[in-house]
């Protein structure tokens, strides 16, 4: 079960609605998945009914107007499905359909062999820069307010922080418990370790992959008031719920490895040496050896800590460390 999957299932039993809302929205892309031709009502009680059809491989949806017997399949739709927002959660989460007629939660009128089709709609997890790329526009409280379940609380172990997204003038806090899930509301807080401010189209287009984090910053379009650390591990974990995490993760055990390779590496003589360093054939120390002899002769620069500052450059992003990279080599150049 993938980390969307399991989110839908936490969704499905303590956010219902939430997770109805976020079935409707990526139905576009759902339908696309679907194989040949086909056309359906979904009505879900109390929110209306929607047209789904898949025809020369496009997708739509379309909001119906109300009617009276939603169980009768109008001309040229195949079927008919009528359930409450929670049997929805529960059918995205993977629930048995037929399990769910048997107990009456999910009503099908028309053909139902072709309900079958439908089975190709839960193919693959939500995504949320292809259902952008669809057309649709996802609501920012939707968003937050399922970070609650995409975040595996596993990933926050050892952190533990409060951050704020303000897009234009409404405002949410994202806090980070250390192993615990992660609790989202509206509003500002008291105190806050970092506040990110930005439009609703450049939120659009960081979603959809038009923008990267890196660029937004660097086009001032994005803005962020006090740490970034925080705000870099939320963005990566948002990646990594969606599973678009992984080259990053690889670049990160790689640094981590190389880092453990050069610990001890600085000051103290190496065996053999009597604390005299290491000489060449010409009978000279090396550039290396030079400096560990003067380090061991005066202050230690490898005695400062810089544990922080190793785990917090291992978690930023590949972009993030090029142009950071070529900001200090040019300072260093000049």
């Amino acid at each position: 079960m993938t980390r969307t999957q399991e989110a839908f299932r936490q969704m499905a039993q303590s956010d219902p609605d939430l997770a109805a809302k976020l079935v409707l929205m990526g139905l576009p892309v759902a339908a696309r998945r679907i194989h040949g031709e086909l056309t359906y009502d979904l009505t879900v009680e109390g929110w209306g009914t929607y047209r789904v059809s898949k025809h020369n491989g496009t997708a739509t949806v379309d909001k119906q107007p109300e009617r009276a017997d939603v169980d009768r399949p109008d001309p040229g739709v195949d079927f008919t499905m009528a359930m409450d927002a929670r049997t929805l959660a529960q059918m995205a989460a993977g629930a048995n359909p037929a399990r769910l007629m048997i107990d009456g939660r999910l009503r099908i009128r028309g053909k139902r062999r072709r309900a079958l089709k439908l089975r190709a709609m839960s193919e693959g997890d939500l995504d949320l820069a292809e259902i952008l790329r669809s057309g649709a526009e996802i609501e920012p409280d939707l968003l937050y307010r399922s970070l609650e379940y995409l975040i595996d609380p596993e990933w926050t172990k050892g952190h533990k922080f409060t951050v704020v997204y303000e897009l234009d003038g409404d405002a949410w806090q994202v806090e980070a418990r250390d192993g615990n899930r992660v609790t989202v509301a509206t509003g500002r807080p008291n105190r806050a370790d970092a506040t990110v401010r930005l439009s609703m189209a450049t939120f659009q287009s960081l979603l959809n992959g038009e923008l990267s984090p890196t660029e937004a910053m660097q086009k001032d379009l994005t803005s962020v008031e006090g740490q970034i650390y925080p705000v870099t591990l939320l963005g990566r974990w948002m990646e990594r719920a969606q599973g678009r995490d992984e080259t990053e993760l690889a670049r990160e055990r790689e640094q981590r490895a190389k880092q453990q390779e050069r610990i001890g590496s600085w000051g103290g003589a190496r065996p053999g040496t009597n604390g005299a360093g290491r000489k060449g054939a010409d009978g000279l120390l090396g550039y290396t050896d030079l400096y560990a002899l003067w380090e061991r002769q005066n202050w230690r620069a490898h005695e400062l800590d810089f544990t922080v500052d190793r785990e917090q450059w291992v978690t930023t992003p590949t972009e993030a460390q090029m142009h950071t990279t070529w900001s200090l080599g040019s300072f260093y150049i000049g």
